[in-house]
């Protein structure tokens, strides 16, 4: 986070014998929608344009919009505020977030009658995700990046959709640079993959990558609280058990819900980490598309992540 230096970088796939192998370029070319990991830059958002104040309280219960089914979160949450709806991830609180930054007001049974031109608002809220490089060119040293599906259909419930990760398409260095924007308090830095360069006959430095600062995110205040709300998440359990461990950290969680090809609700898995807490020396940020169907698994980017950073934290 503090340099732009990629440590590790790995893509698994599977062949149709079921075979494992690495294609680490997967990383930057494949993207795919990622779920709650994005709340942090939906709360930054709110709270930045002023539609939410910090610890305000919204009340997480099913949102129920004329012609449309409930909105809801994996469960009612209750009283939540921007630290707590990221602790506990919210999706009621994003919702309520898209529709007063679209200038409507939620009234039970009632439609979505949004004051603002809806394309504004997307426009709006892709503009503070790019920010932390959602969506956007990572810049990375590499030949080609993409940037995933951005959803062109522009409709209310696909706003609100937006707000929790369930319609833009993310790939997982964008996501690293994301969470590495949030853990070293807003400086967006270019990603390489090569430290240095240096001439095989004299060792001479032929070119030096020293940190490249893309962006520098405004709002010092409302980023601590994303920053807050993540650490809330790994101490707290919502995003596993840190609590007990040796150094300090902040993390979110995402589950994104489509349909395949023959018709199964598929879920994808994601997961952002970086520690400590204070200075973070690591970020890390892991996808599993297609990881199952169902409700039955558990978030494997979750169990996989400690183990990588507890190697990396006990042994720098």
């Amino acid at each position: 986070p503090q340099t732009g230096d990629i440590l590790s970088i790995v893509g698994l796939r599977e062949t149709s014998k079921g075979e494992i192998y690495n294609d680490p370029s997967t990383v930057l070319l494949e993207a795919f929608p990622v779920g709650s990991v994005v709340k942090g830059a939906t709360v930054y958002a709110g709270l930045q344009e002023g539609v939410v104040k910090p610890n305000e309280a919204i009340n997480d219960s099913p949102l129920y919009i004329a012609g449309t089914q409930p909105r809801v979160s994996w469960t009612n949450l209750g009283s939540v505020t921007d630290l707590t709806a990221l602790q506990r991830s919210s999706n009621i609180y994003m919702f309520i977030v898209a529709i007063r930054m679209g200038g409507a007001s939620y009234i039970p049974n009632e439609p979505l009658i949004f004051s603002k031109p809806i394309e504004n608002t997307f426009a709006l809220l892709r503009n503070y995700f790019g920010q932390f490089g959602l969506g956007v060119e990572t810049m990375i040293d590499f030949p080609r990046e993409e940037l995933g599906y951005k959803g062109a259909n522009q409709q209310a419930g696909l706003l609100l959709n937006f707000a929790v990760g369930q319609y833009d398409n993310y790939n997982a260095m964008q996501l690293n640079q994301y969470i590495s924007t949030v853990g070293n308090e807003g400086y967006r830095l270019q990603p390489h993959l090569v430290k240095e360069i240096r001439n095989s006959i004299d060792n001479t430095i032929i070119l030096k990558n020293d940190p490249v600062i893309l962006n520098e995110i405004d709002g010092k205040n409302n980023l601590e609280r994303v920053r807050e709300g993540f650490r809330l998440c790994n101490v707290r359990g919502d995003c596993g058990n840190y609590a007990t461990k040796s150094y300090t950290s902040a993390g979110k969680t995402g589950t994104a819900e489509y349909t395949d090809n023959g018709g199964k609700n598929m879920i994808n898995n994601a997961f952002i980490l970086f520690a400590p807490f204070e200075k973070p020396k690591i970020a890390t940020s892991c996808i599993h598309s297609g990881a199952y169907y169902g409700n039955d698994y558990p978030n494997i980017c979750k169990d996989i992540t400690p183990k990588v950073v507890d190697i990396y934290m006990n042994s720098n």
